[in-house]
């Protein structure tokens, strides 16, 4: 009897450790443990779930398990609870939980049933809280909605392209529609099936593209392909890549969003174009007259040969515009560019500098002794008549000529001794060819000579400015005023601007002399307004180095805030070929000070042969006609039209037009008539010196609007 006593002790005193045991593995699990009587009632919870509802134990101890079921999923919880009641298996579940605070979770986890006798006594539950999770879930599956939206709305062509074998695995609308097709007709294809044929370096499977191998790394890449499109229509597209890689780095899918930029490659082609190429005849223009020559004489001097730099001029060429007009002067010049080019071989270079100015550069000279022959030979192609509209036009042409290496080591120095002999041909009696010597350079030390007189003319006060009134015609009111820079010498007395401004530009003086004029007109317009005046507008030439400078812009700005002048009232006038020989660059200078409140002016316009429906790119606010149209208005029916077409067109792009150089009262009244806006010139006043010009404000010109040459 005492030998079972203690045996049934023992195996008493292990049951109870093994359930001290168990209890404490379930009392500390990260897991929601739960045992629920048949009736409902919480037989027991760990601590995990007492945390995570918030119930101590005493209080756990009175709840049902109808106290924890969120109502929303009861139903489903009792027909997975009733589901086990005769069967002794697990089934897996998930719930949302009711915490003590009122705050919905959702668990997972597995439900059992405990019999005795075949009698359910129990039931046991191990959940784990997954409110997180499902939250995350959620918002990706939100994004994802969100995403797919996004992409599908976009008006760029979305694909997604598996790395591995280059293999589309999702694409957009737009991109279908491009392309013509279904998606099952695109995805599984790799992006070179649909690809044009001039992106075939990249179609071997195995063969990374840049941009793709760019993706492969995990870095973003942009490129510009030529796709084929619906009915193998060709386009320009910009195709953006980002990678998509999974928690470890590695790339696995790559997204191209391709843009159709046709239409900006289109523009970006017709600005090369027009940056690079004269828009009259086609021929290079100086930009790239440069870039050629450059090039010319590097692979020359590595190779050790001649290049023959052609400097040509037209004779007379004023009097052919004149007489005959600038439309007919236009098709002299496009034919001459012919025969130009038609003298040449493929290799050399015919370029068009301005206006009548052509050169022609020869590479690889063998023999410079049948350089007269050559020259002679073009003279006498360009002498025979020019069938133009039905008429003969006769036309010379001036050459002069030099060599490289042996007249200068660079672009700018050949040209400019080529330029000299060619005013030596045309000193010479025209339609004959020079070439360079040292003897020319008598002239030049001449022109050196007044080049260093002018670098010290600023300083000794030698220049100062005239202004010269512009009226408003509908008015008779002076609305404004041009500077213009006037020099004294000490020995030669008034030096014309026409001389020592060209001089200034070829010495690189414009820039300090630019600087000077703009600084002391706008301090001198500023004191006028001191002094109790109305204020004028000032308009202020810019040279074409100036508008170069890198700090011009800013340099505009330094000079409106110290001498106190509103933006509003300062013009600055830049001719046609400034503006043109970067047309991109001078767009984004232009705007840069038409945003600061500075107005913008067409210096000259109609002799630059470019066209005004192009710039109505540029924010201009006037138009101002060249004297050379204005002059002939009353005699010359071309010259009238020209005028005429000038004011109509200025005005639908809303500019004002300015005419300047009015010098008779049938010019006035001719422009009057065609609602020109402005005007300036010699009839209403000449350019006064600054004492003048107080003199007419205090007189009530400007201030009255009195005008005798008002046109009613």
């Amino acid at each position: 009897m005492g030998f079972w006593f203690f045996k049934i002790k023992k195996y008493t005193r292990d049951l109870q450790k093994s359930e001290s045991r168990y209890r404490d593995l379930f009392e500390n699990a990260s897991d929601l443990i739960q045992s629920v009587a048949p009736d409902g009632t919480i037989l027991y919870a760990n601590r995990a779930w007492r945390e995570t509802l918030g119930y101590s134990e005493e209080e756990t101890s009175k709840l049902s398990v109808m106290d924890i079921i969120h109502p929303d999923c009861l139903d489903h919880c009792m027909a997975t609870f009733e589901s086990l009641l005769s069967v002794e298996k697990t089934a897996r579940m998930e719930a949302n939980f009711q915490t003590k605070d009122g705050r919905t979770i959702t668990v997972e986890g597995s439900v059992n049933f405990s019999f005795e006798n075949g009698r359910p006594v129990s039931s046991r539950g191990i959940f784990r809280d997954i409110t997180a999770r499902r939250a995350t879930e959620e918002a990706l599956k939100r994004s994802y909605e969100f995403s797919k939206t996004v992409i599908d709305s976009m008006n760029d062509a979305v694909s997604i392209i598996d790395v591995s074998d280059y293999r589309l695995v999702g694409v957009n609308r737009v991109f279908l529609e491009e392309l013509g097709m279904k998606a099952e007709e695109v995805i599984g294809k790799t992006c070179y099936e649909i690809t044009h044929d001039r992106d075939t370096p990249c179609a071997l499977p195995d063969h990374f593209c840049p941009l793709m191998d760019t993706a492969a790394k995990a870095q973003y890449a942009s490129v510009e392909h030529i796709h084929r499109g619906a009915g193998g229509r060709t386009k320009y597209v910009e195709v953006s890549t980002s990678p998509i890689v999974d928690e470890t780095g590695r790339v696995l899918q790559v997204v191209h969003v391709s843009r159709d930029i046709t239409d900006r490659k289109r523009a970006e082609n017709e600005i090369q174009q027009l940056a690079y190429y004269d828009t009259l005849t086609g021929l290079p223009n100086r930009t790239l007259l440069h870039d050629h020559l450059n090039l010319t004489l590097a692979q020359a001097d590595r190779s050790k040969e001649v290049v023959a730099i052609l400097f040509l001029d037209l004779d007379r060429f004023k009097d052919i515009n004149d007489t005959l007009g600038h439309p007919f002067g236009d098709k002299l010049l496009k034919s001459v560019a012919g025969r130009l080019r038609d003298a040449v071989r493929k290799s050399d270079t015919v370029a068009r500098l301005a206006g009548d100015e052509f050169v022609m550069v020869l590479s690889g000279v063998k023999d410079a002794e049948g350089l007269p022959g050559f020259a002679q030979n073009l003279l006498q192609e360009l002498a025979l008549p020019h069938k133009l509209e039905g008429r003969e036009v006769y036309s010379t042409g001036s050459i002069g000529i030099a060599f490289y290496p042996m007249d200068g080591k660079n672009v700018d120095h050949l040209l400019k001794n080529a330029d000299t002999a060619m005013y030596v041909a045309k000193e010479r009696g025209r339609n004959t060819y020079q070439f360079f010597s040292e003897e020319m350079n008598i002239r030049a030390m001449e022109r050196l000579k007044l080049e260093t007189d002018l670098r010290g003319a600023m300083k000794r006060d030698e220049l100062f400015l005239h202004y010269q009134p512009q009226m408003e015609l509908s008015t008779g009111k002076v609305i404004g005023m041009e500077a213009l820079v006037r020099w004294r010498h000490p020995e030669r007395g008034f030096v014309s601007s026409g001389t020592f401004v060209p001089l200034a530009e070829e010495a690189g003086l414009i820039v300090p002399l630019g600087e000077w004029i703009l600084r002391t007109a706008c301090a001198q317009a500023k004191a006028w307004q001191e002094q109790g005046f109305p204020p004028l507008r000032l308009a202020v030439n810019i040279s074409g180095l100036q508008f170069k400078q890198p700090n011009f812009v800013d340099l505009v700005e330094e000079v409106i805030m110290e001498t106190g002048l509103d933006a509003g009232f300062l013009e600055l006038e830049l001719t046609e070929s400034i503006i043109m020989e970067n047309a991109a660059e001078s767009i984004e200078v232009l705007t840069d000070l038409k945003v600061r409140g500075i107005h913008l002016s067409i210096d000259d316009f109609g002799t630059g042969y470019y066209s005004l429906s192009y710039l109505k790119n540029f924010p201009f606010d006037r138009i101002k006609i060249a004297q050379s149209f204005v002059r002939d208005i009353t005699t010359s029916s071309d010259d009238a039209a020209i005028v005429e077409a000038i004011i109509v067109m200025g005005k639908s792009l809303d500019l004002k037009v300015i005419a300047e150089g009015v010098e008779t009262r049938e010019q006035l009244e001719f422009l009057f008539a065609r609602d020109c806006n402005e005007m300036q010139g010699f009839y209403f006043s000449k350019p006064l010196a600054r004492e003048d010009f107080t003199r007419l404000l205090q007189e009530g010109l400007a201030r009255e609007g009195v005008c005798p040459f008002r046109v009613s």
